[in-house]
């Protein structure tokens, strides 16, 4: 078989899945999690304002975490705060502010 051939035949590469999401009601992606080895490479974290809820958590993003049942926009931030917001633009605006401020 030719490299030309073989170029041709061969299946594509799967990518593994990077980030993992939880698809609302209507099909809306609004929680995509961090791939540990992204975290990782930026040290680690004192609070997660906005982290899943435990049993959708697979790992931990920091050493302190607020889920949506603590509403972490009420809750005080401190220390080195890791904040990937919810992908629902009114939380997400809220969430960077707080962040930003």
């Amino acid at each position: 078989m030719t490299p030309e051939n073989l170029l041709l035949t061969t299946e594509p590469e799967k990518a593994k899945p990077r980030f993992q999401h939880d698809r609302n009601e209507d099909n809306t992606k609004h929680e995509w999690l961090t791939p540990p080895d992204l975290l990782a490479k930026r040290g680690s974290f004192d609070l997660d304002p906005c982290a899943p809820v435990p049993e959708r958590r697979p790992w931990p993003t920091a050493a302190q975490h607020y889920d949506i049942t603590q509403n972490g926009l009420t809750r005080p931030w401190a220390g080195r705060v890791w904040c990937n917001p919810p992908y629902e633009t009114a939380l997400a605006r809220s969430f960077l502010a707080r962040c930003a401020d």
